[in-house]
């Protein structure tokens, strides 16, 4: 991935298409986030959102299918977390789920949804789950992708393991129901992480 991202920078570097240059930032921070290295991450992630341009919106959503700024905005997010950001962690959480509601694109708001949930799980805010997880399944009625669907029932498995009301086992039916060719990178890993929690 990172090898990709690389030539798509090059490409931006010499096009004038300022839309190229924000995506190939953002997926290098994508390929360096889930490889564990934050701070560059976070260098490629910032860098997207210093070139992003509001009025390039619709070129995004058109072209890549996501808005580029709610997505790394929500990156950064979990990134503040690691580094021990707590309070920066929650304001990039919020700062991505107004944007991706301000826009309106369903996508992306299933986005910030999303890292917003794996944000709270890492936070271990057990009020934040639940909050987040009400957002899940309101994204879920807009957004009716297959990832959303089985990340809300994991994260609705873990609200009835907080609650003594289930046992890990949607949870694990929600890992089980992972395929390879599942559309969003991650997936499996944030189902991981939402079992290990439980």
């Amino acid at each position: 991935v990172i090898s990709v991202a690389a030539e798509l920078a090059d490409v931006a570097d010499h096009s004038d298409d300022a839309t190229i240059a924000v995506e190939a930032a953002y997926i290098l921070g994508i390929a360096e986030f889930w490889q564990g290295r934050f701070d560059a991450a976070r260098t490629h992630f910032e860098r997207a959102l210093q070139r992003y341009q509001p009025r390039d919106r619709h070129t995004h959503l058109l072209r890549y299918g996501y808005d580029p700024k709610v997505v790394a905005l929500a990156r950064l997010a979990n990134i503040s977390w690691f580094r021990g950001e707590p309070e920066q962690a929650r304001s990039m959480r919020e700062q991505a789920a107004a944007w991706a509601t301000e826009i309106g694109h369903p996508y992306s708001r299933s986005a910030a949804a999303v890292f917003g949930a794996l944000l709270a799980v890492d936070m271990g805010d057990v009020a934040d789950i639940r909050r987040c997880t009400e957002e899940l399944a309101a994204v879920g009625d807009i957004d009716s992708s297959a990832h959303i669907r089985v990340i809300g029932a994991a994260m609705s498995g873990y609200v009835d393991v907080l609650d003594r009301s289930g046992s890990v086992a949607a949870i694990r039916n929600a890992v089980d129901a992972f395929t390879p060719t599942d559309p969003m990178p991650g997936l499996h890993a944030i189902l991981a992480r939402i079992l290990v929690a439980a």
